[in-house]
């Protein structure tokens, strides 16, 4: 199984978000966690089907999920996960 390391700042976005989803609804922010956890599977098992977003950090990738951008660096047996950010936000402020 391929592994998946998530770094302090998704961690901290994993939680801001959920947190987020729970406050309109309790039970949604853990079906939402499930499925950030059956992508990162898929991406780990898979590192090149996101797009390449070298234009941010150098070997980062992309892939969408949802209303979310997974940003991850593929890794010898796996992936870290550099960020979980919100599709809307001014993403290359938030890389530069």
């Amino acid at each position: 199984m391929a592994r998946i390391t998530r770094s302090s700042d998704a961690a901290r976005d994993l939680a801001e978000i959920a947190s987020y989803i729970a406050c309109d609804n309790p039970t949604a922010d853990d079906r939402w966690l499930d499925s950030v956890d059956r992508a990162l599977r898929l991406i780990a098992n898979n590192p090149e089907m996101g797009e390449s977003v070298n234009h941010l950090r150098k070997d980062l990738r992309r892939y969408i999920h949802g209303r979310y951008l997974l940003f991850y660096k593929p890794l010898i047996g796996g992936i870290l996960l550099y960020r979980v950010l919100h599709g809307a936000r001014p993403i290359e402020d938030l890389f530069g």
